[in-house]
């Protein structure tokens, strides 16, 4: 009886604490594990898509649906990769607590085609080179450019310390600490990639364009399918 009270006992005091964590809600596993990499154990941190769901024509199931209407923000990385995400924080009345990363001040977006401009310039003035893009040519990838991580992280970090000001310092060092670490691996990816990248390969997909530009590194294809399917006979 002893053991079962203690039980119980354990499970008042961690309640209550589990309860106030905020529920994050992430799309995608890349912006995942930018969020975890912010909130540490201060948040529950959810995926919503499930293995092998495409992010662009995904069909909501009863669990997202919860999932969704529970969480207490939203953290995705925009319309450009999941379009019916947009509709889907309309219809759970979730517009002020959602975060569209592509949307943060400071991201350097590019055009989903190959294009020749030089990186570090379109860094400078990502708000300029931004104005000239149609939102409908995005290239959602943006998180392999790891400045944009960099500027993610503390996004990520400043909006959560408005919605959970206890546990503001804790998220800014964090995200101050990520972005270190992504420092750091820009400069490991520059020099492993520095002897390859005169060399030509092609993609199934385009989707590397942030890595292949942050690198200079050449991409001579992209072939990609309708609902990334093998073409038929």
């Amino acid at each position: 009886m002893n053991r079962l009270t203690a039980v119980i006992a354990t499970a008042l005091l961690v309640g209550p604490a589990e309860a106030d964590a905020p529920r994050i809600l992430t799309d995608i596993a890349p912006i995942y594990s930018l969020v975890t990499l912010v909130v540490g154990d201060k948040a529950k941190v959810e995926l919503m898509l499930d293995k092998g769901q495409d992010p662009h024509s995904f069909q909501l199931r009863p669990s997202q649906a919860r999932a969704l209407s529970q969480s207490d923000l939203i953290i995705w990385t925009g319309p450009q990769m999941q379009p019916l995400m947009e509709d889907l924080i309309a219809t759970y009345d979730k517009s002020t607590q959602s975060l569209a990363l592509l949307q943060s001040q400071g991201t350097y977006l590019r055009q989903a085609e190959h294009n020749e401009h030089d990186h570090e310039d379109a860094h400078e003035d990502a708000e300029t080179a931004n104005a000239a893009l149609s939102q409908d040519a995005i290239d959602p990838h943006a998180w392999l450019d790891l400045k944009n991580a960099q500027t993610w992280v503390q996004t990520i970090a400043d909006r959560l310390s408005t919605q959970d000001p206890q546990h503001s310092a804790f998220y800014q060092t964090n995200a101050k600490s990520a972005a270190v670490r992504f420092v750091r691996l820009d400069a490991e990816m520059a020099k492993l990639l520095a002897p390859i990248k005169n060399k030509g390969f092609v993609v199934s997909h385009d989707a590397l364009g942030y890595l292949v530009q942050a690198y200079g590194l050449n991409l001579v294809d992209a072939v990609s399918t309708i609902d990334a399917q093998s073409p038929s006979a």
